[in-house]
């Protein structure tokens, strides 16, 4: 069995209770539900890996115990403005943002919690970092795995939807009644989803996972270069610009189907596991907790 020490007192950890000061959260993408890894136990096992630093042979231990029921939280819902369609939008996402950071609050008391997993897969992802920032003043640590994730690599983004006629009344009476926007006084913004602007950026680590055959992601940049921007789904696929938080890793895998492409945490967990035990992805480290010797 593994023996953990508690890092700050040199104490053996003796019962999972203390290895709780970390916590992971599962944020599913557009039109998706927060059912998405109930029946993908090799997906969660790799997130898991990640999120915790637990190396792959400690897994059966970890899973003996009540791990996941204290640990980790799958249940987290959102949604776009009409409904879970794929219309959604950045100030959409800030509103998911600004209720997952209540949600992290409700669900890991601060006071016992010490540190957060956020891991998103798409639009998921694009959510957990506009609320990290506001989690990690907070928490001690904020982690983020973003899996398929469009990258948001622009530093500023406008309000002013660029449409005319019938298209820019509809867009604009969409924004107005779903969004706080006004368009009077609102111009140009700072771009909530690149890691480069946020403002406590030495409290958070991101890990960005992506497909370089994701037809999903591939169909949207296309279309964001040869239609004016609603959505600001992306600028540059899902390959996040350096930004001094941001680890990209690349798979290059044929998924089968269209959204099966998009499925890179689902479809490819398998290919995951092995990037991490071959080192291409590193777990975030245990920080609280580290593993005996």
């Amino acid at each position: 069995m593994a023996i953990f020490i508690d890092v700050g007192t040199e104490d053996t950890v003796t019962n999972w209770d203390e290895l709780v000061q970390r916590k992971i959260f599962f944020i599913h993408g557009t039109a998706s539900n927060n059912t998405r890894l109930d029946s993908y136990g090799e997906a969660r096992r790799a997130m898991n890996i990640i999120g915790f630093d637990i190396v792959q042979n400690e897994w059966e231990t970890f899973m003996t115990s009540n791990w996941e029921d204290v640990n980790c939280d799958y249940r987290f819902s959102w949604a776009g403005i009409l409904s879970n369609s794929h219309l959604n939008s950045v100030l959409e996402r800030a509103n998911a943002s600004k209720n997952l950071v209540e949600y992290v609050k409700e669900k890991a008391n601060p006071s016992h919690v010490r540190e957060v997993v956020l891991a998103g897969h798409s639009h998921g992802g694009n959510v957990a970092i506009q609320a990290a920032d506001r989690l990690a003043e907070i928490y001690d640590k904020v982690y983020i795995i973003s899996v398929a994730t469009p990258a948001q690599n622009a530093k500023q983004l406008s309000v002013r939807l660029p449409f005319t006629g019938p298209v820019g009344r509809l867009a604009r009476f969409l924004v107005r009644t779903f969004t706080d926007a006004d368009f009077g006084k609102i111009n140009v913004y700072t771009n909530p989803e690149n890691p480069y602007n946020l403002t406590n950026r030495d409290k958070i680590v991101h890990l960005a996972l992506w497909n370089k055959k994701d037809v999903v992601d591939e169909l949207a940049l296309v279309l964001e270069n040869t239609l004016p921007r609603v959505a600001g789904m992306t600028s540059n696929s899902d390959y996040f610009e350096p930004n001094g938080i941001t680890r990209n890793v690349m798979f290059n895998i044929d998924l089968e189907g269209f959204m099966g492409s998009h499925g890179l945490d689902t479809n490819a967990a398998g290919e995951i596991l092995n990037a991490i035990k071959n080192g291409d992805i590193t777990p975030f480290e245990r920080t609280l907790i580290r593993r005996k010797d």
